[in-house]
């Protein structure tokens, strides 16, 4: 690199690494309550420790627990099912599995199960809209819904949930397969009004390309200088989402430590911020749609369940008008309503369960009744196959011997 074009580099490095930081000021300046927590939160994270992890990356956005077990053979009985964990904008793979560990070392339906962690696309083709975004994640899941008999458990939260219950009506449809969907907050209906953490954070997808443009070709010693920046700025940003939300936990912004070491500083703060993104970009007609045509394919699968569940105090999601609308569909489709369950849990956010006052019961009976329901329907669609089978095996001699 010449002489000019590195000067020029430097210098909108420079312009790209101030705006990020004024953007960064402004928040915590709108919100110092927040702010004091993050700041002394993040001060005690070490960013150069080691990253850990209890999750084994096994494809392109895809991850197993390491401590899953194998497959079991095709006639086990009955057959444990194949938890899918998917995040919410923003989150790291994770947190969303340490948050649900805590609940599904109660639920025996899962004492077999094997859990994966489905992370959002790194691409940015998939954040050009709701519908791109949701091929890419199918992309992720049906290899693994080929291969494996099943049932299958979805559990998402927020924008995770949406994808969960999108993702349990094609297992239903296009494999047949028995799946049930737990979604916790999932924003059924499109708010008319997001909260301030979400434009704040989307405003920075800008900021990071230009600073990730202006490092190419520049010295290591700059670039890291750079990054260091950024992994600064992007803790502090979770941090103080996180204590909106009331998850007080450093355990979590540790979480986000290691996703920036696993998959590169610019990489892990593209993608938040392209998920935050995506939710200011979505029109209330997509959530219409959505939900009307989740309602239909659940009214016709019987291989299908799900859960909903919604804070009554939530300032991220409207949760009485989500509930509202789910209601009415239900009224409309009789059959849905039967493996269909709507919730709303007294005086707790978005976060649910996960923040640090929230009672976990709620969230633990839903997890319990999902992964029950996903066993016995699995169990009742094996019997039947098999009744099936041994009628056919007794109606077989029976015609031979009127032939003879």
């Amino acid at each position: 690199m010449s002489f000019w074009r590195r000067a020029l580099a430097l210098m909108a490095l420079l312009v790209w690494s101030l705006r990020g930081m004024g953007r960064t000021l402004l928040f915590m300046l709108q919100r110092p309550r927040d702010a004091r927590w993050a700041i002394a939160t993040t001060a005690g994270i070490d960013p150069e420790a080691p990253p850990t992890s209890t999750l084994e990356q096994v494809g392109p956005s895809l991850y197993r627990l390491a401590s899953a077990r194998p497959a079991p053979e095709r006639d086990a009985h009955p057959r444990p099912p194949v938890v899918l964990y998917f995040t919410g904008t923003g989150e790291t793979p994770e947190a969303v599995l340490s948050g649900f560990q805590r609940l599904r070392v109660q639920v025996p339906a899962l004492a077999e199960a094997r859990e994966y962690v489905i992370a959002p696309p790194t691409n940015k083709g998939a954040y050009y809209g709701a519908n791109q975004f949701s091929a890419r994640m199918w992309e992720v899941v049906e290899p693994l819904v080929k291969h494996d008999p099943g049932p299958f458990v979805l559990v998402g939260f927020s924008r995770g949930a949406l994808v969960a219950l999108d993702l349990t009506t094609r297992i239903v449809e296009e494999h047949a397969k028995v799946a049930c969907a737990l979604a916790l907050s999932a924003p059924i209906v499109i708010p008319l009004e997001l909260p301030a953490p979400v434009t704040a954070v989307a405003g920075f997808e800008p900021v990071l390309e230009g600073i990730r443009a202006a490092c190419e070709g520049l010295p290591p010693h700059v670039v890291r200088h750079a990054e260091r920046r950024v992994w600064a700025c992007q803790l502090l940003l979770t941090a103080m989402i996180l204590k909106d939300l009331g998850v007080e936990s450093a355990e979590e912004l540790r979480f986000a430590v290691n996703d920036m070491h696993t998959r590169g500083t610019f990489e892990s703060s593209l993608s938040a911020a392209r998920e935050f993104r995506l939710l200011l970009e979505a029109q209330p007609r997509e959530g219409d749609l959505f939900s009307e045509g989740l309602v239909r394919v659940f009214a016709e699968a019987r291989a299908s369940y799900a859960e909903l569940l919604w804070g009554s105090t939530d300032d991220w999601v409207q949760a009485g008008a989500c509930r509202a609308r789910m209601a009415e569909l239900l009224a409309q489709y009789p059959k849905a309503a039967e493996r269909v369950r709507i919730e709303e849990i007294p005086n707790q956010g978005h976060a649910l369960f996960r923040a640090s006052a929230a009672s976990p019961e709620p969230v633990l009976r839903a997890l319990q009744r999902v992964s029950d329901e996903a066993v016995r329907r699995a169990a009742e669609r094996e019997s039947a196959a098999r009744r099936q089978a041994d009628q056919s095996a007794i109606q077989r001699p029976s015609a031979n011997e009127e032939m003879s």
